[in-house]
């Protein structure tokens, strides 16, 4: 009986006269008058609140057939022809199912009129249904309007990080991955990750491709757009490669660019392009194996110019031989082998540069101030002398005489450690960070090809950097801690 109330809930709710239940199961005739209830009991007789009804007794044996409009004719014995029909042939063209009313009501509405074995019953007579389907209309067009909107959102936070990837056409030919083509190997681990190359032979939509594969692949030759990776044919080199050269009774092959770096296995790595070499042939190698020290140093000074924080920590780490850190900046180290390159270097440290116990020219009686190194080099005298014309200054009237035009190479220190800050800064001897970089700009300027500029401060956060296109570059270096 409850099964009935909710499948014509929306005729028997709100009638205007007393529904009539009639059935053969006398207790349910006590239903409403039962003083103690189960809980299930409790929920029906809740849910039977909303109806006007009446539940009356009617045996079996008086429960005769319905008519014919509601029941299909039956014979009571065989050889009974079946009676003519009331309506014309041809007007009655299905039994309506359940589900096709449903559909009926949901597509076109409340009809007007409904002629059932019953009479004709018009649609005034089931009160508030215009108004349910109305609201669960609305209820529906917002539900697919938040859909929409959830599905928008996800799609938009799932493609932040992804970018669109090379258009495929018919004829292009494209690596098939291999994770739902079964194959016969001993391990899935020794599978290949992508097999062919196999040619595109239609595209159906943006995102799934037919292809022409070989007659004993028994699969579905349609793919979605992840699966496939465009084909690349290898570039043959014109010549054959360079031989590789014997250093140190060892052969080692020439590093043309060092193009990255990363930590892998506590351990430091470079992504070395090989001289004579295509691009399919750069590898990573341990920075105990590349001997390139002034490549290293450029790779060092245009990781720092664009490292955020949190990159500028891992650096100061993973090159701890390069690098020395003072305060919250990194500069580096002032050996020789990385000086090198440089054009112009402006900032202090003269004690780094000069053997222990050698006099400051700054502050001769101040044994504090003398020179540190150990090993007895004079790396400002082997600059010096590396470089024709390269000039060395120590205070603000020599780095004033410097004659920008004709100067290709300077090295400026003007404290024994790290410069003052501009508070504390001699205005007399020691230039300011500006004065620094103006004069660096002057001399740099002059190469047609450009030049890499790194300025940095004890306060800044990151340094700044000015870099113009070239595929050669000139570099400069100012380590001046002068700015509060």
């Amino acid at each position: 009986m409850k099964w009935a109330f909710e499948e014509w809930r929306h005729w028997l709710e709100g009638a205007k006269h007393r529904v009539v239940v009639l059935t053969d199961h006398k207790n349910l005739t006590y239903l409403e008058s039962a003083k103690r209830l189960n809980p299930r009991q409790a929920r029906w007789s809740l849910f039977f609140s909303r109806f006007d009804f009446v539940v009356s007794y009617l045996p079996g044996s008086k429960n005769v057939k319905a008519d014919a409009l509601s029941r299909s004719f039956v014979p009571d014995s065989p050889g009974v022809p079946e009676p003519a029909g009331i309506l014309k042939e041809g007007v009655i063209l299905s039994a309506i199912s359940p589900d096709l009313r449903q559909h009926v009501v949901r597509l076109h509405g409340i009809p007007e009129n409904i002629v059932s074995d019953r009479g004709q019953v018009e649609s005034s007579d089931c009160p508030g249904v215009d108004t349910v389907v109305d609201r669960l209309q609305q209820i529906w067009t917002h539900v697919v309007d938040n859909l929409t909107l959830s599905q928008e959102k996800a799609q938009r936070f799932a493609n932040r990080r992804r970018c669109v990837g090379p258009r495929l056409r018919v004829g292009d030919l494209v690596w098939l991955s291999s994770c739902y083509v079964p194959m016969k190997v001993s391990s899935p681990k020794f599978k290949p990750r992508f097999i062919g190359p196999y040619k595109i032979s239609e595209v159906l939509n943006p995102v799934s491709f037919r292809l022409t594969l070989p007659a004993s692949f028994a699969i579905h030759n349609v793919f979605h757009r992840s699966l496939l990776r465009r084909y690349v044919a290898p570039v043959v080199p014109s010549v054959d490669p360079p031989a590789p050269v014997l250093v140190e009774g060892e052969f080692e092959y020439v590093v043309e660019k060092i193009l990255d770096s990363c930590i892998s296995r506590r351990k430091l790595q470079y992504l070395v392009k090989w001289k004579g070499y295509g691009q399919e042939d750069n590898s990573w190698v341990f920075a105990s194996d590349v001997h390139a020290a002034d490549l290293l140093a450029i790779l060092i000074v245009v990781l720092l110019a664009g490292s955020s924080g949190t990159q500028r920590e891992r650096l100061r780490t993973a090159r701890r031989p390069l690098l020395t850190t003072q305060g919250n900046a990194v500069v580096i180290k002032y050996h020789y082998n990385y000086l090198i390159i440089f054009k112009v270097i402006l900032g202090g440290g003269r004690k780094y540069m000069t053997p222990k116990g050698s006099q400051d020219p700054e502050y001769p009686s101040d044994t504090k101030q003398n020179g540190l190194r150990n090993d007895g080099r004079n790396l400002i005298n082997e600059w010096l002398k590396k470089y024709k014309g390269a000039q060395y200054v120590w205070n603000k009237e020599g780095m004033n005489q410097i004659k920008d035009s004709s100067t290709t190479r300077v090295m400026g220190l003007f404290e024994p450690g790290d410069m003052k800050y501009e508070l504390n800064r001699n205005d007399s001897s020691d230039p300011s960070i500006v004065e620094l970089t103006e004069k660096a700009i002057k001399i740099l300027k002059k190469n047609p090809k450009g030049f890499y500029l790194f300025v940095e401060d004890k306060s800044c956060s990151f340094p700044s950097s000015l870099c113009t296109k070239s595929t050669e570059w000139t570099f400069g270096h100012l380590s001046c801690y002068m700015c509060q």
